[in-house]
């Protein structure tokens, strides 16, 4: 009987709990209803405010279209007479004008990898500089196509101021022979093409000859000769016959080109240049002109162009190496008298050719001689008859 009380408690007690949440559920439509009308008006705010935002825009709009373009910063004030300062400014300019230039001088020197001093050649090099020759004066008597090639010869002219430069090569080089070790045969070169080995190698054959000299001038550049043109004499016979013996020197020989001057030019073109200049024959035709001249000077292509000119140096007394101030790049230079004592040929020095007289270093006795120079005659008269005043010098 006990239990059967305990159970109907227990029952009455989830009879309530089932009145009550049967109770709540009929509360649920109108807390549904409740939701959906919040829900609701959530929207209608949110549709009012992106309205007022976009009348918001429009308003700003209106109001900076309605605006000025121009904001005055500072009010005007009337005009004042303006002071001139162009002194001032031509000052300043002056100064600027010149730290440029200075900035621009230095800048270029820095970049220049040239010869262009005695002093380059003495310390880049390590022989000495046997002859400072200027930049050439032009025939101004001599007509168009007349003695082509002839402003090489301008040593032929006493009074020319490349003369005493010339003449000063001379001295320097013949200075230097001695009875034991007698200088006779010199071979001019250079580093590269169009430094002044073939005009150099010309002046100074003349120098000899208006010493009274007995000179051959050997024009051993056998692929692209160019002494036949400047002493105006045929190209053939020449060097390249006497060596393949299709010819005699008498034949090949062009006697007194000048006085005391007799040349040979190159011939035909061969094959085989460095053969040829390095064969036995070549080596006997030295010897048998040193029985017969004073002096040989042979002009040969460029050192680092082909090995002609280290190969026939070694047959001769001394070589002599033609630089072009201003032209003949320094590693060129030092390459060629590196090539040129590894066949071990006695290179005596060099010559520094075409220096311009607004050179700082050698301007001081250069400008000498350019300050005065009187007009002589023109033409081959000029130059035959220079010969015979120079040798009186």
């Amino acid at each position: 009987m006990a239990n059967l009380s305990v159970i109907g408690d227990q029952l009455g007690i989830r009879q309530a709990e089932l009145e009550t949440i049967r109770a709540s559920q009929r509360l649920f439509p109108g807390l549904e209803n409740r939701l959906e009308e919040l829900q609701m008006a959530q929207g209608i705010d949110a549709q009012n405010v992106q309205f007022l935002r976009a009348q918001l825009s429009q308003a700003m709009i209106t109001a900076a279209s309605a605006s000025p373009y121009v904001d005055v910063v500072d009010p005007a004030i009337g005009a004042t007479p303006a002071v001139p300062r162009g002194r001032l400014n031509l000052v300043l300019g002056a100064l600027l004008g010149i730290i440029l230039g200075i900035g621009a001088a230095f800048f270029l020197e820095y970049l220049d990898r040239t010869v262009r001093t005695s002093a380059d050649v003495e310390t880049l090099l390590g022989i000495p500089v046997l002859g400072i020759i200027p930049r050439l004066r032009k025939m101004d008597e001599i007509e168009a196509g007349e003695l082509e090639g002839l402003p090489m010869i301008v040593a032929l002219d006493p009074l020319d101021p490349a003369a005493e430069a010339y003449r000063n090569l001379r001295m320097n080089l013949m200075f230097m022979s001695t009875e034991e070790e007698p200088i006779r045969t010199i071979l001019f070169s250079s580093a590269g093409p169009s430094e002044g080995k073939s005009t150099t190698a010309v002046n100074f054959a003349v120098m000899l000859a208006q010493q009274g000299q007995r000179v051959l001038l050997i024009d051993a550049d056998l692929r692209r000769p160019a002494l036949h043109r400047a002493m105006d004499v045929l190209r053939e016979p020449g060097l390249t016959n006497l060596l393949v013996g299709d010819a005699e020197p008498r034949e090949a020989i062009r006697p007194n080109v000048l006085p005391n001057l007799d040349m040979l030019p190159s011939g035909p073109f061969p094959p085989n240049p460095s053969e040829l200049l390095n064969s036995r024959s070549m080596q006997r035709l030295l010897e048998e002109f040193e029985g017969k001249y004073s002096h040989i000077i042979i002009d040969t292509p460029p050192v680092l162009a082909v090995t002609d000119a280290a190969v026939l140096g070694a047959h001769t007394d001394v070589v002599v190496l033609v630089l072009r101030s201003g032209e003949t790049e320094q590693r060129a230079a030092e390459r060629a008298v590196d090539q040129l004592r590894r066949v071990g040929v006695r290179l005596f020095g060099a010559v520094l050719n075409e220096v311009s007289t607004s050179s700082a270093e050698e301007s001081y006795y250069l400008q000498y001689y350019y300050s005065y120079h009187p007009k002589t005659q023109g033409g081959w008269q000029r130059l035959r008859e220079g010969v015979s005043r120079a040798r009186f010098w």
